[in-house]
């Protein structure tokens, strides 16, 4: 077997520390700025908050981790100092696309709703655009190994989105308008100051017809799986926004940023452990690690929801205006959503997407015929706690699934394997 490089620890655990500390800081970043923003608004201003921001970050995950998988394809192993045409190509698409949905979005909302609402959508969507942008240049970044940058751009962008909000909503402007205005503000204005002050960004050559129609077929797949889990996992948001009451909404998604905490610790944890599936299969030793760790992390959750129903609906209470209190009933029911994600994330997504990459795909769209019925009625007869309890009886059943899956495609893998079959 070939052993390890020497020289692995210092050319390559350095940087992964930087970016996954900088990951870490942003997610830590987004907890807080919720509860802090929910503190300054009424529970109506911030449950239209919630979702504009929740919309602006499901364009740039699916839109943009599609694209930028197909540009990292594109640009090979070693790129060049000046940006490739994938690159090139990869960025006016998403520019693109990303002002193309704000404007039919404001347009739409707008006929439908009120001036107001068309306001926050496009706002929303150009902060997804400029998210996009943001995306691009740590795409860049990452493809040439300039991690140090990577971890200044990511950090700063999130230290401005943070300073922004604060400013806007010190200074009296305590709207839903002026708090996303200012939560899409960040990423343009860190694209715009990394292009001027150089960040080793050099120009490439021009994106021809061939190029746009390489990166559209790599990504094609990637967005419409990406997309539909995306869309699914945050059905429970928007729908509540739909079928109830935008107090109501509020007081859910003041909920969900503790509840679903367990969740982003969940994929902060995959990368520590994605990498071995493969090898384990080939190995045949995949099974026993497979169980072992649903082991411990389903004991981790076990704890997680005991510390959490005890102390989130009384950080709630603490913390937040009156006008939340409903919220202290409802982060205990959508904690089981939290840690199924916990329990799913890590381990079992990786190996589905890895061994068996329709199942995801194929339960979310299933799923969608059961559970937006169920969310509208859920939203309009119990409001936040109804819709609470349909995400999280969802997530558990489909983590339930999840698991079964994955162990019979563990099981199939080093059977294939044990015969000879490449895995």
């Amino acid at each position: 077997m070939v052993g390890m490089p020497a020289k692995w620890p210092r050319a390559h655990v350095g940087p992964a520390l930087m970016v996954a500390g900088a990951k870490a800081l942003a997610g830590a970043s987004i907890v807080a700025l919720n509860l802090w923003v929910a503190h300054h608004l009424a529970p109506a201003a911030y449950g239209v908050f919630a979702v504009a921001v929740t919309a602006l970050m499901l364009m740039d995950g699916v839109v943009g981790t599609a694209f930028d998988a197909a540009v990292i394809r594109g640009a090979g192993a070693n790129p060049e100092e000046a940006a490739s045409a994938s690159e090139h190509a990869g960025l006016l698409m998403k520019l693109g696309a990303g002002l193309l949905v704000s404007a039919g979005a404001a347009i739409v909302i707008g006929i439908a709703v009120s001036p107001v609402a068309a306001a926050v959508a496009a706002l929303a969507g150009l902060g997804g655009t400029g998210m996009l942008a943001h995306r691009s240049l740590l795409v860049y970044l990452q493809l040439r190994e300039r991690f140090g940058w990577y971890t200044v751009v990511d950090l700063t962008q999130t230290i401005l989105r943070c300073t922004l909000i604060a400013v806007v909503l010190t200074s009296g402007y305590t709207t839903a308008v002026a708090a996303v205005a200012a939560y899409s503000a960040a990423p343009w204005l860190i694209a715009c100051a990394a292009l001027l002050i150089g960040v080793g960004i050099r120009a490439g050559v021009r994106a021809r017809r061939a190029d746009f129609s390489d990166v559209v077929r790599s990504a094609g797949l990637s967005l419409a799986t990406t997309s539909v889990g995306a869309v699914v996992s945050r059905l429970d948001l928007f729908l509540m926004s739909i079928a109830g009451t935008a107090a109501e909404t509020g007081v859910f998604a003041a909920a969900s940023t503790l509840a679903l905490v367990p969740t982003w610790l969940g994929a902060y944890l995959a990368p520590t452990l994605s990498g071995r599936i493969l090898p384990y299969c080939r190995a045949r030793r995949m099974k026993q690690f497979f169980a072992e760790v649903q082991g411990v992390l389903l004991i981790a959750g076990v704890v997680g929801m005991v510390v959490g129903v005890t102390l989130g609906p009384a950080l709630i209470l603490r913390f937040l205006p009156p006008g939340y209190a409903g919220a202290a009933r409802v982060v205990p029911v959508l904690l089981g959503a939290g840690v199924a994600g916990f329990v799913t994330f890590p381990l079992i997504l990786h190996t589905l997407l890895f061994l068996s990459p329709r199942t995801y795909l194929v339960m979310d769209l299933i799923s969608i015929v059961f559970v937006v019925p169920a969310y509208i009625v859920a939203a309009r007869r119990f409001g936040a706690l109804g819709v609470a309890w349909v995400t999280s009886v969802s997530a558990v059943v489909k983590a339930l699934i999840a698991q079964t899956a994955a162990a019979t495609a563990v099981r199939r893998a080093e059977a294939e394997s044990a015969y000879g079959v490449a895995v």
